[in-house]
């Protein structure tokens, strides 16, 4: 009820908050995890695609979300494709007027054993590079979009070096993705938008690169 409330307050098309990561095995029923708003901020399309695409206040995600029905008129997931939600998002975002953005934690994401966050790498992990080189492609006009799509593909690009394993069939687009991160190191390190944590996976790859997964291991990326 508080995100409807939230969507009808701002006039929005989509309200969002913060979720709230749960872990199920380290952590009892406690309900005191969720916490009331603090701020409410309200975006027009462009500003809410770069916020999303450089995964600043707000993810690609569909979860922690609220949508007019409408949107979803001519929009469906696509059948049988890990990030699903990634290769929607954009496309709903820009079909709205206003997006409103709460710092309310009030979704809990609860992380299981084999779930999609904690599963073993596959295949299917691939999916998310043919999304982000649509979404580049989509705005290849629009350079600020652009350039913050960029940083999200580079963010999956890391994804897919700290997570794949060492095994042949991989080695080709792990040598694709660490090409893609050196080509755009610019758009990462001198790029104010682009999270802290991006900039040092960099860092990390160029100067400590055979400790890096050994390093990623031991760092929570929900955190």
């Amino acid at each position: 009820s508080y995100l409807v409330s939230c969507m009808e307050n701002n006039e929005a098309d989509i309200a969002i908050c913060d979720p709230v990561h749960y872990y199920s095995d380290r952590q009892n029923n406690d309900l005191n995890i969720f916490s009331p708003a603090s701020s409410v901020k309200v975006y027009e399309t462009t500003e809410a695609l770069c916020e999303m695409f450089y995964q600043k206040s707000f993810l690609v995600s569909a979860w922690a979300k609220i949508f007019k029905r409408e949107l979803f008129d001519d929009i469906r997931f696509p059948v049988g494709k890990l990030f699903e939600d990634s290769a929607i998002m954009y496309l709903l975002l820009e079909k709205c007027e206003t997006i409103a953005y709460s710092d309310a934690k009030l979704y809990a994401y609860v992380h299981r054993d084999n779930s999609i966050t904690t599963k073993k790498f596959s295949d299917r992990d691939l999916d998310i590079l043919e999304i982000t080189n649509t979404i580049i492609n989509h705005y290849g006009d629009n350079l600020r979009v652009y350039t913050a799509a960029v940083s999200y593909k580079v963010s999956a690009c890391f994804r897919i070096l700290l997570n794949s394993p060492s095994e042949e069939k991989y080695k080709k687009v792990q040598k694709e993705c660490l090409s893609y991160i050196l080509q755009n190191w610019r758009n990462i390190l001198f790029n104010n938008n682009v999270r802290l944590k991006n900039k040092l996976a960099l860092i990390s790859i160029t100067i400590f690169n055979p400790f890096v997964k050994l390093i990623y291991s031991k760092v929570n990326r929900w955190e």
